[in-house]
């Protein structure tokens, strides 16, 4: 997932030029001190709020489906998830990862406004 910096906290969602809808998860709130120089090369520091936040790009319509697929995506091909559900009673915690990865997306497709 990329991550982005705002100077204000970011839309939930926005629709791109490409017909792709961005989505801004995570958003966390801090700080950044900023040091300038005079030209007499005095500094001094502000400090202002900032703003981060994780983006992903979803077709449209945005739908809850799409959300959760697009966030699984995001660390896990299809042949990689198949392999996962394929080897689940072999290799118990690689699905144990998986799933609580999934059940994480859930989470967060739930917390969007559709």
């Amino acid at each position: 997932m990329k991550k982005s910096t705002w100077g204000y906290t970011p839309p939930q969602t926005q629709m791109l030029a490409n017909g792709k809808i961005r989505i801004y998860l995570n958003v966390q709130a801090g700080k950044e001190t900023n040091i300038q120089k005079d030209e007499d090369g005095n500094t001094s520091e502000t400090e202002t709020d900032v703003y981060t936040a994780d983006e992903i790009d979803i077709e449209a319509p945005l739908t809850y489906n799409r959300v959760v697929e697009a966030l699984i995506r995001e660390r896990y091909s299809v042949s990689d998830e198949l392999a996962i559900l394929r080897q689940q009673a072999t290799k118990p915690e690689e699905f144990e990862t998986y799933n609580a990865y999934a059940e994480e997306c859930k989470i967060l497709a739930q917390s969007i406004t559709y």
